[in-house]
């Protein structure tokens, strides 16, 4: 292991100079800047800038595959994961969008209801509609509880994804969906690089698309013994084997690549899905704070290294900010189709790999959940259950726990000194700028897709008299099980002294209005318990209110609220989460309950809404 100086990622083109390449050459004529290439986007898990050469000169790993990549393409020095942590930064790169949209702030877990919904734009669907026989070879991570939520279902004809994660030697593959048994003596990276050898050479004469996303190096850091054998016992070394043999199965893709005569048409992204683990890179000497699970730069900085055919220049640097979810309006652009006629939150940096600065359309904005957030934190926090990041230009906010910060990266990229209290002007002005995209990118499409018994008497104005309904035809697959979903609107009871039920969503939950006119909210849980909480105060019948449902996911707890002016009447702390439900949102009657009176205004966001929200 060679001593590391911590450096500031800055261009060291000249340190790529001396670089072997470990692939053969096959000369084959470049196609021209018209012609589409392949496309090859490889996702590491979890690495970290700081892990490679082009970034930290001393840097203790040798990636020779990696660095020769760097150096024959572009390295992007300000790219950014979308987020600190894989799911959303997964979905980023294949809508385009910024994942907050499907309520996708934290890790999917495979038991979960979330996932991708069909109304999301997928750069697998759009590379297919041209031609491209596409792939997914890898992790997934975002979401297999149903088929809707399979990669199978968003643009990607053959998919190679796994079962249960049992480490390297023992996770299952499942090739089309037929789970092949587990392979102790074959490492998943190297099981994952056959099939998408396999994958390469029986599309060779047509155009294709790649999507090669590993685990690696991702822990448990289970490197195959003859890697580990290369490197010291304890955990540094054990990632760093893991990280070499990783390279190597990059360095099989690109060889496979030469030797059919493809390189020079093939197009190679590498970057990875968020910053390094906490064990690895979180420490206080290194030039960027944080790691993985913070929004700090650690946590979020990605490495990105570009080559396309007929664009890319050996050896360019670009300094411009870029993020994932630009990866996909880059991809439109280089094909020669126009990505601003596409409902994409990125900017494209096309014109970057040609040198030119990225001039961004807005500020960049991040969102996560924080794992230690619970209950008593909660209720002192600013408003706020999740941590947060703004970058315009080089200021930076961020919302880290319970702490509001302001940094100026060109200054201090290490995130050291916090300038909110000297520049509180440029605090709140990205701080409101945040909260304006919280809400404008969380809400949720509501378009009433069945009316029985209600009357519309404006574009949202519905009125009841009895048993009427109104569904509504919105994405609710990330619903209150396992996370945040709100909903807000404007009522008027015209009667009492009966239970009316106001909205819900199936059997899972629902807002009623009871004998007294106190508001009530009930839901079944996971276990099949039902259980209920009453306000202390009732409504004043004939007169309009403004009431909002929220749901919150804490550390080891639910909380459940249900706002009236935007003061909370009902908070309850409850530990399962509520009952699973494909159902829609509705407003007005179920089975048992009618409603009497007017609903107006009926907004669903992805998110549990604070006081600062209503």
């Amino acid at each position: 292991m060679r001593p590391r100086r911590y450096g500031l990622a800055l261009p060291l083109v000249g340190a790529l100079l001396g670089l072997a390449c470990t692939e053969t050459e096959t000369p084959t004529s470049p196609p021209s800047r018209g012609e589409p290439p392949n496309i090859v986007l490889i996702l590491l898990d979890d690495a970290d800038v700081r892990d490679f050469a082009f970034y930290e000169p001393e840097g203790p790993i040798a990636l020779p595959t990696i660095e020769a990549l760097a150096r024959d393409g572009v390295v992007f020095d300000q790219f950014y994961a979308s987020s600190p942590v894989c799911s959303p930064t997964r979905a980023a790169i294949l809508t385009g969008q910024y994942p907050a949209r499907y309520g996708l702030n934290e890790i999917v877990a495979r038991e979960s209801s979330r996932g991708l919904p069909s109304r999301a734009p997928m750069l697998a669907a759009y590379l297919r509609e041209r031609g491209y026989a596409t792939a997914h070879v890898g992790k997934w991570h975002l979401g297999s509880r149903a088929a809707a939520l399979l990669p199978s279902a968003k643009g990607f004809a053959h998919t190679v994804t796994t079962g249960p994660w049992r480490g390297y030697q023992h996770t299952t593959v499942l090739v089309d969906g037929v789970e092949l048994p587990a392979d102790p003596d074959r490492h998943l990276s190297a099981r994952l690089t056959d099939h998408a050898l396999r994958f390469v050479r029986e599309h060779r004469d047509e155009r294709f698309f790649l999507n090669l996303w590993y685990f690696a190096p991702h822990i448990p850091l289970q490197p195959p013994a003859e890697w580990a054998a290369k490197h010291p016992a304890d955990r540094v070394g054990r990632y760093a084997a893991l990280m070499g043999h990783l390279d190597h199965q990059i360095g099989r893709i690109v060889s496979e690549l030469d030797a059919l005569g493809l390189r020079d048409r093939t197009a190679i992204l590498l970057l990875s899905d968020n910053g390094g683990t906490g064990p690895i890179h979180n420490r206080h000497s290194l030039p960027l704070r944080g790691a993985k699970k913070a929004v700090f730069e650690g946590g979020i900085r990605s490495p990105l290294v570009l080559l396309w055919p007929g664009r890319t220049e050996a050896g360019r640097r670009n300094a411009s900010v870029t993020t994932t979810m630009d990866l996909f309006p880059t991809v439109v652009e280089l094909l020669g189709d126009d990505p601003h006629g596409l409902d994409l939150d990125g900017d494209s940096f096309a014109a970057a790999l040609a040198g030119r600065h990225l001039e961004r359309r807005g500020p960049l904005f991040w969102q996560s959940r924080a794992s230690s957030v619970d209950l008593v934190r909660a209720r002192s926090a600013p408003g706020y259950l999740s941590l947060f990041a703004v970058r315009d230009g080089e200021w930076k906010l961020v919302m880290n726990g319970q702490t509001l910060s302001l940094f100026d990266l060109s200054t201090d990229p290490a995130e050291a000194t916090d300038l909110a209290a000297e520049q509180p002007e440029i605090t709140r002005r990205l701080l409101d700028e945040y909260d304006a995209w919280r809400l404008r990118t969380s809400k949720l499409p509501m378009i009433a897709a069945s009316q029985s018994g209600a009357t519309r008497t404006s574009r949202d104005v519905y009125e009841f008299s009895g048993p009427g309904r109104v569904v509504f035809e919105a994405d609710l697959l990330h619903d209150a099980t396992d996370g945040e979903l709100s909903c807000r609107l404007r009522l008027r009871a015209d009667s009492s002294g009966r239970v009316q039920r106001i909205l819900g969503k199936g059997e899972a939950w629902k807002l009623v209005l009871d004998e007294t006119d106190h508001l009530e909210l009930r839901f079944t849980d996971q276990t099949g318990a039902t259980h209920a909480w009453r306000s202390t105060r009732a409504l004043a019948i004939g007169k309009w209110h403004d009431l909002a449902v929220s749901f919150s996911a804490l550390r080891s707890s639910r909380l459940s609220r249900v706002f009236v002016e935007g003061a909370v009447a009902i908070q309850a702390r409850h530990e399962h989460p509520i009952a699973s439900s494909n159902s829609p949102i509705a407003l007005g009657a179920d089975d048992a309950q009618s409603f009497s009176g007017t609903i107006e205004g009926i907004a669903c966001y992805a998110l549990g809404l604070t006081r600062n929200d209503l």
